[in-house]
């Protein structure tokens, strides 16, 4: 699988060599924009703001990120992924633009400035995404900010003794202090297999089997990116050789330098999947069974080890660093006035911070967009990442770096997710604390908070990717079983029996994946229709409801590929009671002129028993009467010959929404209607395929409401498993 106190402070220096680096400093053309104005624009709209033209050409930043400017240089780091699909070039109508302004209330801070940098173009759209704001900065008081600024760190590596004893200090403080995080010196519980290597680097490193000695000490984990490069696994022909023992200068470099961190804290033994896992395409037994213990290797690990920086094996733990960027005060000269003549004011000092530094550095990092590595983050008690340019410490109190090694900027807290590992159950409007799975009251809401918490899962695990889509449940199974034992409840194919019709409202946001590419459904066969884990897109989850429902689940049959219940499944189908009605869907077009109409793609009109949906209100555009949100599985062009075979049909399932129990919408009410987008595959014994969601506001159009609850006439002949005409509802499989 794809992740895939101080004992020993007296050993030498971490391999690696020293590095001279540029000092840091603003280029001249930060200075001239920020301390003197140079290409200030007008803002009619906002007055108090300031507009600057930045770079007018993508060398010019490159050659300014390449010198280090703290602001060139994260900004070039964000658009070099794009060049190839933005076209910025030298050009004065597309430069890049500033803006100076003050910071929302959200932010919660005084005496500050928020400096916003934009692609000022509409080449910004790629792949229909707009990426119009590229990175935000804070310009803070330099008096709110020196309490979080400890570090005095000025090594030029992350393998240094320095960046490793800021390493034993967390470690020693999240070991003494942090109950949540406590792991016991002697685990419970030990892998099949661990990888020992010895107490020496020159000792060869070997796979040892648990069942045949008993380990001692504990044991340490690492996770990492195969990529490309070619890699060291255990498969049945290279068995012998790893159990004998192999020199660890043959292990890729990610290797080698885990080994010498797990050396430091005198463990001798270490997971690594392909090493302890057969790695066999022609055998999965070994895999499977092993898959679905990950939740008990990461759970009983002393300290996961992540090459969170590198794209494969080969690129190691350690880097250099500047440490003047990456771990000191960011100190830049700034005017934020103009005079009456419109020339710039005193420039001031201010500390500047990236605000999305933890977004861009740990959560967006090569590793953290893996699927496998999600449960290993989360399950793991604590995480020592290894990034680009500093060390990240990451336990179920929360998130620390180098740069600030003793607690985050409060602003930094407020707008990132800083307590991962407890699934950070933040509720950001009202100010509410994290909550972890072993913190949920219990009562009436603990459902709704449960729910919560794994709806978070979703949303996260559904933006990572994964090298073998086939993956897709299993990848997931450890943090299930870790839910499915808080829960108590069965989990079906991602999602909850209990409250399993509101489950299965999931939508798939933008029909697009989190790299912007358009969503897909598995093929070959990864999980039902009706479940989030066929598609690979950004998932909204469903809802954790019963009140509102109008529909039933009557039965459910999941066939897995072995014993385990949250692993690979092979086969899935429920049946589901309610009222079916014949769709119809088509692109909506929409009049210019007389005789001339023009269609509106991604705009659909829904016809239901043979009557539009669209609202009859006066007063409203063609676009407006549109009364039908369609949140589509997989985009789709057209549906002529699905409207033509007449097997497209709609099932009311529930809403409004919304409970006053609810600690986490305020006691909201969603005006919302839901119903689930149906094909039909088999008209004999009513069997249907789902492709998506639609929804109604209720409030907003009442006289389509009425439509949808019409009854049709021939509503006793549709393609279904039963029919019952009191209840006017009918019975389908669902697959």
């Amino acid at each position: 699988m794809s992740s895939s106190r101080d004992r020993g402070s007296n050993q030498a220096e971490f391999p690696i060599k020293s590095s001279t680096m540029s000092p840091t400093s603003l280029c001249p053309t930060c200075i001239a924009c920020l301390s003197h104005h140079q290409g200030l624009q007008t803002l009619e709209n906002s007055p108090g703001s300031l507009m600057f033209f930045h770079h007018f050409q993508s060398q010019t930043l490159q050659d300014s990120a390449t010198a280090n400017c703290p602001i060139c240089r994260p900004l070039w780091l964000q658009l070099e992924p794009l060049q190839s699909k933005i076209p910025y070039k030298a050009s004065d109508k597309q430069p890049l633009t500033f803006l100076l302004l003050q910071p929302p209330e959200s932010f919660g801070v005084e005496r500050s400035y928020e400096l916003a940098a934009y692609l000022n173009d509409e080449a910004t759209t790629v792949d229909g995404m707009e990426h119009g704001s590229v990175l935000i900065f804070l310009l803070q008081d330099r008096r709110d900010l020196e309490k979080h600024y400890s570090s005095t760190n000025t090594s030029t590596s992350t393998g240094s003794r320095e960046a490793w004893e800021t390493a034993l200090r967390w470690l020693q403080k999240c070991n003494s202090e942090h109950s949540e995080c406590f792991v016991p010196e002697e685990p419970s519980w030990y892998p099949t297999r661990l990888l020992d290597i010895g107490s020496n680097a020159s000792d060869p490193v070997k796979v040892v089997t648990t069942a045949d000695f008993q380990p001692k000490g504990g044991y340490v984990t690492l996770s990492h990116r195969w990529g490309d490069a070619a890699i060291v696994k255990l498969t049945k022909s290279s068995a012998p050789n790893l159990r004998s023992g192999i020199p660890l200068s043959t292990l890729p470099l990610s290797f080698q330098q885990a080994a010498e961190v797990a050396r430091r804290l005198q463990k001798q033994h270490i997971w690594i999947d392909s090493l302890c896992i057969f790695q066999d395409e022609d055998d999965k037994s070994d895999w499977l069974r092993e898959a679905a213990l990950m939740d008990k290797v990461y759970s009983n690990t002393f300290l996961n080890i992540a090459a969170t920086r590198a794209e494969d094996s080969s690129q190691g733990l350690f880097v250099f660093r500047d440490p003047d960027y990456e771990l000191k005060q960011i100190e830049i000269p700034c005017s934020t006035t103009l005079t009456d003549s419109r020339e710039p004011g005193p420039a001031q000092d201010f500390i500047m911070s990236n605000i999305l530094f933890l977004e861009h550095e740990l959560m967006g990092a090569p590793l953290n967009r893996r699927g496998w590595v999600l449960q290993e983050r989360l399950l793991s008690p604590r995480v020592l990442h290894f990034g680009s340019g500093q060390l990240f410490w990451e336990c179920r109190r929360g998130v620390l770096c180098e740069r600030f090694p003793d607690s985050l900027p409060d602003f930094m807290a407020r707008l990132t997710s800083t307590k991962f590992k407890s699934f950070d159950m933040a509720n950001r409007k009202s100010n509410k604390p994290g909550m972890m799975i072993s913190e949920v009251p219990q009562g009436k809401n603990s459902d709704l908070v449960i729910f919560h918490l794994w709806s978070n899962v979703v949303r996260a695990y559904s933006e990572t990717q994964l090298t073998f889509k086939s993956d897709k449940a299993i990848a997931l199974s450890g943090i299930a079983k870790v839910m499915r034992n808080t829960f108590k409840d069965e989990y079906v194919a991602g999602l909850w029996r209990r409250c399993l019709e509101a489950q299965l409202l999931w939508s798939v946001d933008g029909t697009r994946q989190a790299d912007f590419r358009p969503s897909t459904r598995s093929f070959p066969y990864r999980a039902p229709t009706w479940s989030w884990l066929s598609v690979d897109g950004k998932i909204n989850p469903g809802r954790c409801l019963r009140d509102g429902l109008c529909a039933e689940v009557l039965e459910l049959d999941l066939k897995y590929r072995n014993e385990d219940t949250t692993g690979l499944i092979v086969d899935g189908s429920l049946k589901l009671k309610g009222r079916l009605r014949r769709l119809q869907v088509q692109t909506l077009f929409v009049p210019v002129e007389e005789g001339v109409n023009v269609d509106m793609p991604g705009m659909w009109m829904l016809t239901v028993g043979g009557t539009d949906l669209e609202s009859s209100r006066e007063g409203l555009k063609p676009w407006e009467r549109i009364a039908i949100v369609l949140e589509l599985d997989i985009p789709h062009v057209d549906f002529h010959e699905s409207n033509r075979l007449q097997e497209l049909f709609i099932m009311s399932m529930g809403g409004p929404w919304g409970t006053s129990d609810d600690p986490f919408t305020n006691g909201d009410v969603s005006p919302w209607h839901d119903m689930l987008l149906l094909k039909c595959v088999d008209k004999k014994d009513g069997v249907f395929h789902r492709f998506g969601l639609a929804k109604l506001n209720t409030e907003d159009k009442p006289d389509v409401w009425s439509l949808v609850q019409a009854y049709d006439a021939d509503e006793a002949e549709l393609p279904c498993a039963t029919y019952d005409a009191e209840t006017h509802s009918h019975t389908i499989i669902l697959k």
